[in-house]
């Protein structure tokens, strides 16, 4: 093998090289982004999470206190 084809192969195997880091970057980056967006999703999961709860203890003791006002209502409607 003559130097000018293994230099040819060595600039060859030099760009796949850097073609290979490239796409490890181009990755990297990628993988951030969606972790960063997996966060942030789940952060917002969690709030709605924490205001249906809420939402569901609100509702529970509105239900309650209406339930008391009819018994009382039903009460002085007997008497």
């Amino acid at each position: 093998m003559n130097s000018e084809a293994l230099t040819r192969q060595f600039d060859e195997i030099e760009q796949k090289v850097e073609k290979f880091v490239e796409d490890k970057r181009v990755l990297e980056d990628a993988l951030a982004e969606s972790m960063a967006r997996v966060e942030e999703l789940e952060s917002r999961l969690e709030e709605k999470e924490q205001a249906e709860s809420v939402y569901k203890e609100e509702k529970s003791l509105v239900r309650s206190k209406i339930d008391g006002l009819l018994v009382k209502l039903e009460g002085l409607a007997k008497s």
